[in-house]
């Protein structure tokens, strides 16, 4: 995926821990992570800014918890700031629906730079 959608500007870094869990819940965090990683492509460095993307998957109380950090510009493609996904979009409703597969809940994050997803189990 990252060679199909960044240059070398942009740097993906992943920590994955070894973990199992069914194949149902596999592939949707994986389609979360592509859609993720592509929203990344779209909107996170604009002009082709180089930038870095960290994709961390491990266990979390029981649970576990995926999370795709960027450090690009952090805002909707139409220049406002806005948490907990609260955009209506084609894409808000596609991580939504994808968490609910996983068994998981999806929050979006701004920290001081850029834009952070979780997806985080609740079963």
């Amino acid at each position: 995926v990252a060679d199909a959608l960044f240059g070398e500007d942009v740097q993906i870094e992943s920590e994955i821990a070894g973990m199992t869990m069914p194949s149902r819940k596999a592939v949707a965090v994986g389609l979360y992570v592509n859609e993720a990683l592509t929203n990344c492509a779209k909107y996170a460095f604009p002009d082709r800014a180089g930038g870095t993307i960290k994709v961390a998957l491990g266990p979390e109380n029981g649970g576990w918890r995926l999370t795709v950090h960027d450090d690009g510009v952090g805002e909707a493609p139409d220049g406002s700031v806005q948490e907990n996904d609260r955009r209506k979009g084609l894409g808000g409703v596609l991580f939504k629906a994808l968490a609910a597969q996983a068994g998981a809940k999806h929050e979006v994050g701004l920290p001081e730079k850029g834009r952070r997803l979780d997806l985080v189990s609740v079963e």
